[in-house]
């Protein structure tokens, strides 16, 4: 029913908030404190923490570090029991609480937060990822070759340093045995970064597609040269005639490759190309 005035009994603690909010709505006649057996300043400790802890919880400043980093802390765990390395563990943990404080403590956070994520024009992402990919492709075909290549070295080698004339005589065999193990790897890497950089330019509407075109098939014929060159070092005692493949290879070659050229600089007409590359011009709202 509608009440004229309310008789306030509480324990004491927070009055202070409460008595305001109920003299808003109705009078308040007498306030009668009840004796808790409790200690008040227990009471406020209490309150305080569930505070703090929901605090903890639900601000996204505070939740990053005290959810996160056990959140993470429990997934990594996870995954090292999952592929059977808890006994790496330990030095996991460390290295992820290690990494959240150094982060916290130099507010390295906040900046990574505020910073933006500017990604290149196309054409310029389509070079970087085909240079990347070549580069990897590449490394790669020398790893290759060079484990081929130290297959070819006797047991009991003496060192580089003692017995020079040794190693100058095994020379063209190990680099015979790189050559046609790593050629493919590298000339493909090559391949797939001149291949980028072609496609960068046509969408560029840039004449240096040209240069792309004469690269790809320069390192078209390098390849065969090179592992025709790579079966003359592996057999000297081979002869080389004007008839032998390394010969015919490279005529071919470099006949095919000045002919190549000159199609693409005198007589390829490159519609579109003439005005060179087109600049990028950033929209500004009025």
């Amino acid at each position: 029913y509608p009440a004229d005035s309310v008789i306030l009994v509480t324990d004491g603690y927070s009055d202070e908030s409460i008595i305001p909010l109920i003299q808003s709505r109705v009078p308040i006649t007498s306030i009668q404190h009840v004796v808790v057996k409790h200690s008040e300043r227990l009471e406020e400790t209490w309150a305080v923490f569930f505070r703090y802890l929901k605090t903890l919880v639900n601000d996204p400043r505070y939740s990053r570090l005290s959810l996160g980093v056990p959140g993470t802390m429990l997934i990594a765990l996870g995954v090292l029991i999952l592929f059977n390395q808890l006994e790496n563990a330990g030095m996991v943990l460390t290295f992820l609480v290690g990494s959240a404080l150094l982060l916290k403590g130099f507010g390295l956070d906040e900046r990574l937060a505020m910073m933006k994520l500017k990604l290149p024009p196309p054409e310029r992402q389509i070079t970087t990822a085909s240079m990347g990919a070549g580069a990897t492709i590449a490394i790669v075909g020398l790893f290759l070759g060079a484990t081929k290549a130290i297959q070819y070295v006797p047991e009991g080698a003496p060192p580089i340093w003692s017995n020079p004339g040794f190693w100058l005589q095994l020379s063209p065999t190990l680099l015979g045995a790189f050559m046609l193990r790593a050629v493919d790897f590298v000339i493909m890497g090559l391949l797939v970064s001149l291949i980028g950089g072609a496609a960068s330019c046509h969408m560029q509407r840039d004449p240096k597609i040209r240069h792309y075109l004469a690269g790809m098939v320069t390192f078209f014929w390098l390849r065969f040269i090179t592992v025709e060159s790579a079966k003359v070092l592996l057999s000297p005692e081979k002869v080389l005639t004007l008839w032998s493949p390394l010969v015919l290879i490279s005529l071919v070659g470099v006949v095919t490759t000045i002919l190549t050229v000159i199609f693409l600089y005198k007589k390829m007409p490159l519609r579109g190309f003439e005005r060179g590359p087109i600049e990028r011009v950033d929209e500004v709202e009025d």
